[in-house]
This record gives structure tokens, sequence and C-alpha cells, in this order.
């Protein structure tokens, strides 16, 4: 079915008497307009077969679509922004720097990533988790080093504490959810060892962070009240959720 919708827009440039590849990008630009609007007609697994389709045969004006991507006053939703940088059409990381630039998305890139850590999630291949996961290596690789080549020149300063401050946000939030509600469960850092897309070490030092984050997050107690009560700090006695939470980030320093 992609290879007849590429038929018929060839045809439609050809009738134009306009460059396929400009028209073709001009298609998809509209189409993914219509995917973050979230239009009931759209079949984003159709469209995405046709971009992948487009993609590969080198006929998108990948820069085009990227600036029209960037350039959304608020930011795209998880599931369309991870599908159109698997099938080639964006750089997720490129897209992540140019929300930088604007203070009031870090919010909103909390809230996403919050939003997804919180759905149920019963194994580490839902929708949920698979999103979360492919979201958050993304992050991680850039705020601890792990680029691609072709993008290590090109990430600035801004962008790399940018990500090392969202990602300690995102701890304290998920650690102050989980002491106020004993009984949520959040698996945000339980990566399979499919997900971890890249290597490890970058994944490892932002673990090995916020481990030392979480440790030292609001030292409002004393020394000498620390130590009268440390028989009731222990394993068994802390919250389930707590203890599981500290568990996912210590697996990957072992």
């Amino acid at each position: 079915m992609a290879n007849t919708i590429v038929s018929l827009l060839r045809m439609d440039a050809s009738i134009l008497k306009s460059p396929f590849k400009a028209y073709a990008t001009q298609f998809i630009i509209q189409a993914i307009d219509g995917l973050v609007i979230g239009h009931p007609e759209i079949s984003g697994t159709f469209l995405y077969s046709i971009m992948l389709k487009l993609a590969s045969n080198g006929e998108l004006n990948i820069a085009s679509i990227q600036d029209s991507i960037n350039n959304y006053p608020a930011l795209v939703p998880s599931h369309v922004i991870v599908e159109l940088d698997k099938v080639g059409v964006i750089s997720l990381t490129l897209y992540f720097q140019s929300s930088t630039e604007c203070l009031s998305k870090k919010s909103e890139w909390i809230n996403q990533l919050f939003a997804l850590a919180l759905a149920p999630c019963q194994n580490c291949k839902s929708q949920e988790c698979n999103l979360l996961h492919y979201l958050l290596t993304v992050i991680i690789h850039i705020g601890f080093g792990e680029l691609p080549a072709d993008l290590q020149n090109t990430i600035s300063g801004h962008t790399v504490k940018f990500a090392v401050s969202l990602l300690s946000d995102l701890t304290s939030k998920i650690w102050e959810h989980l002491w106020e509600y004993p009984e949520k469960d959040v698996r945000a850092f339980e990566f399979s060892n499919e997900g971890l897309h890249g290597q490890y070490s970058s994944i490892q030092n932002c673990y090995l962070e916020q481990l030392a984050f979480l440790i030292s997050y609001k030292p409002e107690i004393k020394p000498i009240t620390a130590f009268k009560l440390q028989h009731e700090w222990t394993f068994f006695k802390s919250p389930k959720n707590v203890v599981n939470l500290i568990v996912q980030v210590t697996k990957r320093l072992l």
C-alpha cells in the first residue's frame, strides 16, 4: 500500500510539474501536522510506512522536516516523535536540543516523561515503557556523553546541562511521588537489555549520579538524629516502591 501512495505522489508531482522531493516533503510535513493534533482519520502506522519508504530512498528533505518539527510551540507527543526518529525523518537528539531554547518546555518534558513512568506497566515491553525508555536513553546519551559521531560537535554545552538537569528533576519528582503514594510503583529506570540501544557507560554514569542525588536529596535530618534512628531505616522497613526505585538505579551499577 505504501508503494501505491508513493506512486500516486509521483503522479501528482508530475502533473503539478513540482520536483518530487519537494512535493513529497511537503506532503509528509502536512501529514505530521495531522498526527500531532491527533486527527482521527489519519493512520499513524500507515503514514510511518510511507515515510520510511521515502526516507530510505533519499526522497525527503530531512532538514525541512526537522525544522518544521522543531518549530512546534509545544512538545510533540512522545509516540509521534519516537516513531519519526525510528523511521529516519527527524533526529530526536536535534529535536531535544531545539526544545532547550524554550524554558517552558523543560517542564513539558518532565511532565511527559513522568506520565509515561506512572502508566501501569506489567512488563518492560509495554508501549509506555518502550516510549519512556527510548526517550530516556536519548536524553541520557546527550547528558552523559554517548552520542553518534556526527552529532558530537553539534550538541551544545547548554543542551548537555539541560539534559542532566532534566533527569535530576524527573528523578526528584518520581521520588517525592513514591513517598507520597506508598501503594504506587514506578519502573522508570528498569531498562531491559534490548532497550539499551547504544553503549552502557552513559547509562551507568547517569544512574550513579541519580543514586548520589537521591542519597543527598533534601537532607533535613541532623546527623545525631540519623544515628539514633538508623535501626528504623532498613531495607525491610522502607516502603516497597521506594526500595524498588533504588534497586532499579543500582542494578546498572553492578
